[in-house]
């Protein structure tokens, strides 16, 4: 059974069998849940300290649960502390390979019921796998939809189906490796100044989370991602227009998903405004 369905948004799906610990980005040290790569210290005040200690420990959900009981918290509370430290990227998950058909058994159950649950956040030290296998994640539901929308296409006869396939491959790769490389240019230019950097996803947001930079590093991050992406759409685009003309426009449509990160109150855009507006060399933490 999943954690405290009645409140279920707050909190990813759990099983009684999964097996909660500490992602290798934070550290406890006392009172104090310490992020390594941000540098935030996040206080902590009993009885919460002994749930993180357990699961420090690596505890199934079940012991967690109970040691929650034991010291008198309510499922509320525990389902609250699981979904904040699944939104910082502090929780690990491990679950049986066999449970997981239980597990999407479960969840369709309680979708049909109208209960939604909090995606699990993925966190890891940003390299090119690390980031390529959170593109992928977070990628999977446009993927899907593409997928969807060329079968459906060529099950119609509306269009050759050698044709749509070829698109559809076509604009899915260029979504991915332009996201790719958008992501990977903040990694690089968050290392050239010399931070460590690690990769979050959680359902479709993707961002490089790291130690706070100046207002210099900071700009030249948020414009250097988009920028990569939409460079390599476009090159793209110059390329696929003399193959068809589809494949230029499906580019082009991704390299204005790229602009969008400039949007003032989201990702790049809210850096660059944040760091624009300041009156000193101010310190940001960037995702």
């Amino acid at each position: 059974m999943p954690i405290d369905r009645h409140i279920s948004a707050a909190c990813p799906f759990l099983l009684e069998s999964d097996v909660l610990s500490l992602s290798s980005a934070f550290r406890l040290s006392g009172t104090k849940l310490c992020d390594s790569r941000t540098g935030i210290a996040h206080r902590l005040r009993a009885p919460g300290e002994q749930i993180v200690q357990a699961i420090v420990s690596g505890n199934a959900v079940h012991r967690v649960r109970t040691i929650a009981l034991q010291q008198h918290i309510r499922n509320e509370q525990l389902t609250e502390l699981l979904g904040f430290l699944n939104i910082i990227g502090a929780l690990e998950r491990q679950r049986s390979w066999w449970r997981y058909m239980l597990a999407w058994d479960l969840r369709l159950r309680d979708a049909l019921l109208g209960i939604r649950y909090a995606p699990f956040s993925w966190r890891r030290q940003a390299s090119l796998l690390a980031v390529g296998g959170g593109v992928i994640r977070a990628s999977r539901p446009v993927i899907l939809s593409i997928g969807l929308v060329t079968g459906l296409a060529a099950a119609g006869g509306l269009v050759h189906l050698a044709s749509v396939i070829g698109l559809a491959a076509f604009g899915t790769s260029t979504f991915v490796i332009s996201l790719l490389a958008h992501e990977m240019a903040h990694v690089v230019i968050i290392q050239r100044y010399g931070e460590a950097a690690d990769v979050l996803q959680r359902g479709m947001r993707l961002g490089i989370i790291h130690r706070r930079l100046n207002r210099k590093a900071e700009l030249c991050s948020a414009l250097a991602g988009p920028i990569t992406g939409i460079a390599y759409c476009c090159m793209w685009a110059a390329s696929a227009y003399w193959y068809t003309p589809w494949a230029a426009i499906v580019c082009l449509l991704v390299a204005a998903f790229h602009c969008s990160s400039w949007l003032p109150w989201y990702g790049d855009g809210q850096t660059i405004r944040e760091a624009l507006g300041s009156k000193k060399d101010y310190h940001e933490l960037s995702a």
